[in-house]
């Protein structure tokens, strides 16, 4: 076989394909219309009419030919109708994107009592991270009359630059936000920051991540993986008389307005990100919301990406309204 009778047969089998398709959603659509309307064609344009079983079977026209055409276009567009609802499945299992399941989480200290005046850090440290991320955003609110921060550190962090990096003692709010370029992050734990806490007077309490945290997915979608906000209590316990506080053994790196050994991008409040009740957490808002604040929002409806997908639907929904056969997402 020569190259250019290879061809040929290649360019025949793509143009009967292609017509195949072209009859099979054309009957779906007009073919039960059109099986109705030959019987009645063959009254008015007889012998005009053109006869499928003529064609095939020879003879001479007649109205029980248009009756026969009628029943073999009926045949034809019941089975069209199936092969454009698997037609219809099979894109949208292929064009679906594999949804990842919201697992990742905080994890929770183990020791929950310090001394009035001990400086003690708190690792802001996720769990149970499901695929790989490039952006992390830890926001808590905690009671300021009783614990305050003293700083936040990001040594051993696997972001590699933060958007915000900030608290205030005044209104009991921190926030840190990282992210990581592609390829993301991908191990099951990390550590995105440790904010070094200090108790200032006896009594229960209780620090909470707010629902504004996130753990993206890298995935092109934006996709939150953080499945909850959990709570953290402490207690600060009050010193023994005669007895002073324990030693800090901590090193702590000025790092509040910026880090050495991480990029810095800026630094602002974002009091009208925050969910309720914790909306005037940090005042009035003095800079635009930063690009992370919240998940990115990416089109999901498959169909407007993919016409042939929509028109498949189309089809199937305009026959499911009258038979409620297909089950159409």
């Amino acid at each position: 076989m020569n190259t250019n009778s290879l061809i040929k047969q290649i360019g025949f089998l793509l143009i009967f394909l292609t017509l195949s398709w072209v009859l099979i959603h054309f009957l779906a659509i007009f073919g039960v219309f059109l099986a109705l309307a030959l019987p009645l064609l063959h009254l008015v344009f007889y012998p005009h009419i053109l006869c499928f079983w003529c064609r095939l079977k020879g003879g001479t026209h007649s109205l029980k030919h248009s009756l026969i055409d009628s029943g073999l276009i009926l045949i034809l567009t019941l089975v069209s109708l199936p092969i454009v609802y698997f037609e219809y499945q099979l894109i949208t299992k292929l064009t679906t994107p594999v949804q990842v399941a919201q697992i990742a989480q905080f994890m929770i200290p183990t020791k929950s009592q310090h001394p009035v005046g001990e400086v003690f850090p708190l690792k802001i440290e996720l769990m149970n991270i499901p695929s790989s991320i490039n952006v992390a955003q830890a926001d808590l609110s905690f009671d300021p009359s009783i614990v305050e921060v003293v700083d936040i550190t990001t040594d051993d962090s696997f972001a590699s630059f933060f958007v915000q990096k900030e608290f205030d003692n005044q209104k009991g709010y921190l926030r840190i936000s990282g992210g990581v370029p592609n390829p993301g992050y991908r191990s099951p734990t990390g550590l995105l920051a440790t904010a070094y806490l200090k108790g200032s007077k006896p009594g229960a309490v209780e620090l909470k991540y707010l629902e504004s945290s996130l753990v993206l997915a890298n995935d092109g979608r934006g996709t939150n993986l953080l499945a909850d906000f959990p709570s953290i209590p402490f207690i600060i316990t009050p010193n023994q008389p005669g007895v002073s506080p324990a030693p800090n053994d901590l090193t702590i790196k000025n790092q509040v307005q910026g880090d050495s050994d991480k990029t810095v991008l800026s630094f602002a409040e974002y009091a009208n990100d925050l969910p309720k009740p914790f909306n005037n957490t940090l005042g009035e808002l003095v800079a635009p919301p930063s690009p992370i604040t919240t998940a990115p929002t990416m089109p999901t409806n498959n169909e407007s990406e993919n016409p042939l997908l929509s028109f498949d639907k189309k089809v199937l929904e305009y026959w499911d309204y009258f038979f409620n056969i297909f089950k159409i997402n």
